[in-house]
């Protein structure tokens, strides 16, 4: 019987560990990616449940400010600073919608000169 080629059987010894290793290796980048993807599903679902929370406190707030508004609830000192801000925000949003309104009017007029020229 002949006897294996020594350069061969070492040859084959190396190959198989570089393929065990690479098994090795890809076995845990594959656990990595899975642990990568589990932790983004997990962020997600965490990112969708904030933003429920933020529209509640957004419809807990404004049916508090609204309440307020009618003299159904007293707020409490502690909250004088955020009603000040709310209402310097409603007070420049009636300004812009004001300001909204006139220069639409103003269009509206300049329209009805053109036409009224156009039509002469």
């Amino acid at each position: 019987m002949p006897q294996p080629d020594p350069n061969q059987t070492q040859m084959a010894r190396q190959i198989t560990q570089a393929w065990d290793l690479a098994k090795a290796q890809l076995q845990k980048l594959r656990r990595e990616v899975e642990k990568t993807a589990e932790l983004a599903t997990m962020k997600s679902r965490v990112d969708a449940l904030e933003g429920e929370r933020d529209r509640a406190y957004r419809n807990l707030g404004e049916a508090v400010w609204r309440e307020a508004q009618r003299g159904g609830i007293k707020l409490p000192a502690s909250a004088s600073a955020s009603v000040r801000a709310l209402q310097e925000v409603e007070r420049k949003l009636q300004k812009q919608a004001g300001e909204i309104s006139d220069i639409l009017a103003e269009g509206a007029e300049a329209a009805d000169r053109l036409a009224k020229k156009k039509a002469r």
